[in-house]
């Protein structure tokens, strides 16, 4: 598997889930391979909904 900045993809660098500029974003770094993509993420407090669970929104961004 190869990330995707090894693949020279130009991806939005302000992207909410993988954007390295975006402060407030979850900064995803995906591998990918031909039938896959995977990245691993620990929620940030910043990023719950209700006290103590994942926005739905972040949730969403994940799929």
């Amino acid at each position: 598997m190869a990330r995707l900045s090894e693949l020279g993809i130009d991806f939005q660098h302000w992207c909410f889930a993988c954007g390295r500029l975006n402060p407030g974003g979850m900064h995803l770094d995906f591998e990918v391979s031909r039938d896959r993509a995977e990245a691993r993420y620990t929620a940030l407090e910043r990023h719950q909904g209700y006290d103590g669970l994942l926005h739905g929104g972040v949730v969403t961004a994940m799929l």
